[in-house]
């Protein structure tokens, strides 16, 4: 009797396989229910706008109001890249280059990472090579300071090429 009955067992698990032909072919279907819509909002002074909540938002499709499944508003820390022109001719400005470059990196994310770039006749990282991205407004200023002024006027384009891909902490360590 269970030897009938693991036949059968077997039997219908065979039926139920699909069986594969020359002609068959995978095929994959999908479809979204999930659309990321990432806004920034401005005044009209052109001023960014934060913190506003859901209701300040409407989302429409063909003219019809559409439903917002998740609604988030946060500052994301992302990682920012400073080019800073140390030529001759930024000399006289370099106490405001510095300055800027480090009320950027104070009002930022903290969780933000910056890398910079200084170019002269050639582009050079700011920052040492065994830390190339940093959240500390006085490690920026430091390295920007140390990075040593060109005494000719260069315009960007002319620079070399840097040989430093800066795409992510991660990239970087890898």
């Amino acid at each position: 009797m269970w030897r009938m009955l693991v036949a059968s067992a077997v039997a219908v698990v065979h039926l139920a396989t699909p069986h594969a032909t020359g002609q068959d072919r995978p095929s994959f279907t999908s479809e979204s229910e999930l659309v990321v819509l990432h806004v920034t909002v401005k005044d009209q002074q052109g001023r960014y706008i934060a913190g506003l909540p859901q209701d300040a938002f409407s989302i429409l499709e063909d003219n019809r109001p559409q439903s917002v499944s998740f609604f988030s508003s946060e500052d994301a820390p992302v990682t920012v890249g400073l080019l800073v022109d140390n030529s001759g001719s930024m000399q006289p400005n370099r106490d405001l280059v510095l300055a800027a470059s480090t009320a950027f990196v104070e009002r930022s994310n903290p969780q933000d990472e910056v890398f910079a770039l200084t170019f002269n006749e050639t582009v050079q990282a700011a920052l040492p090579p065994e830390m190339p991205f940093t959240s500390d407004p006085r490690i920026l200023r430091d390295a920007l300071a140390l990075s040593p002024p060109s005494l000719t006027t260069t315009s960007a384009f002319r620079s070399n090429r840097p040989r430093a891909r800066y795409s992510s902490p991660a990239a970087i360590a890898s």
